[in-house]
């Protein structure tokens, strides 16, 4: 058996397919990756999936299923009969495409394609490319949620416990519980993760109190529709109290997650008679409690939303974002303001730096 050996292929960048799933991954590295390039070459071509229109479109299906996405293979450009999807090397791509435009001339890269045909085999290769390699946990998160989602779809495990026991000689317990538990987050909070607005710790111990979070929402409303609604309020508000105090340190984020969870709990611990009088006055008008409920809640929200008025401007920017994906919330008359208000506050600084200067 030769080990290494593959076939190669040299082609235009922008002929490859990238798929849009999370990976909004920031690299600060990029600018060292693009001199790297530039004055060694492409050290390790790209891994490519080299996949029919069929195998590409039952691809595309199981991650639009995953990561609710609407991402349609019609907005790629096959080359002959084939589609050249890139498995691994999305940063070394982007440094490529970068140097292109730079230099503002065309360029070719050299790619190693896999025999692979299946999502299954795709990321079997993406998670061999983590153990070999040094990740970062959020792209190493992203191959093993990938990866347990279609076990359990193609009947491979059927529960987390199982999947840990066959992948545990790939990765630590650890490593593959942590990833799992930041799964059950919603979809929204895990984008907002993955693009390093907070450390990936932080997603992790907000994943690991879901359950708490669902639990005390279900404890206060009634359907479906509103448990989904409220858990999204819930962490949208958690998160912007965790923002304040995003820089200080990840160590003061755990620690106000701490005591959130222990706040949760308190919740179900036996009440006091007036407590357990009250909580039957809820209960015997479900629809009452859940629009009760419902609007603590928003008062709750409201009021850690005004608090970001303290926060540098792009982070508000961020965050008001993310609110609008978790609750629907319109809020770009809210952006709007805070940039004029942001725009007259730099305009009034230097008029009186300018003032300062000129008295000396």
């Amino acid at each position: 058996m030769i080990y290494g050996q593959y076939e190669y292929m040299i082609i235009d960048p922008d002929k490859l397919v990238v798929l849009p799933q999370v990976r909004k991954i920031k690299n600060a590295k990029i600018d060292e990756i693009v001199d790297s390039i530039e004055d060694r070459g492409l050290i390790n071509p790209l891994d490519v999936a080299k996949l029919s229109y069929e195998e590409l479109k039952n691809h595309i299906k199981f991650l639009n299923q995953l990561w609710k996405k609407n991402t349609n293979i019609d907005d790629f450009k096959p080359i002959g009969d084939f589609y050249y999807v890139v498995i691994a090397g999305h940063t070394r791509l982007e440094a490529i495409k970068k140097i292109s435009k730079q230099k503002k001339r065309k360029v070719e890269v050299a790619v190693k394609i896999h025999k692979v045909k299946t999502s299954e085999e795709i990321l079997a290769i993406q998670l061999d490319e983590n153990i070999y390699s040094e990740p970062k946990l959020e792209e190493r998160a992203i191959a093993i949620i990938e990866t347990y989602r279609l076990g359990i779809i193609n009947g491979k495990w059927h529960d987390k416990k199982e999947f840990i026991k066959q992948n545990q000689n790939r990765f630590s317990r650890r490593v593959l519980s942590d990833a799992l538990v930041f799964a059950d987050l919603p979809i929204e909070i895990q984008e907002y993760v993955f693009s390093r607005n907070i450390p990936f710790a932080v997603g992790v111990e907000l994943g690991r109190i879901y359950p708490l979070i669902k639990k005390y929402e279900a404890d206060h409303v009634e359907s479906n529709t509103a448990l989904e609604q409220s858990i999204k309020i819930h962490y949208a508000t958690l998160l912007m109290e965790l923002q304040r105090v995003k820089n200080i340190s990840a160590k003061r984020a755990l620690s106000k997650i701490s005591c959130h969870a222990k706040y949760l709990n308190d919740h179900f611990r036996p009440k006091e008679e007036l407590q357990q009088e009250m909580f039957e006055w809820f209960k015997d008008g479900a629809k009452r409690q859940e629009e009760i409920h419902l609007k603590i809640l928003k008062d709750d929200y409201n009021k850690a939303l005004r608090a970001l008025n303290s926060m540098p401007f792009e982070y508000f920017v961020q965050l008001l974002n993310l609110d609008s994906n978790c609750t629907g919330f319109d809020h770009s008359v809210d952006i709007q303001y805070v940039k004029i208000l942001y725009h007259q506050y730099i305009r009034e600084y230097l008029t009186n730096q300018n003032f300062k200067l000129r008295k000396k």
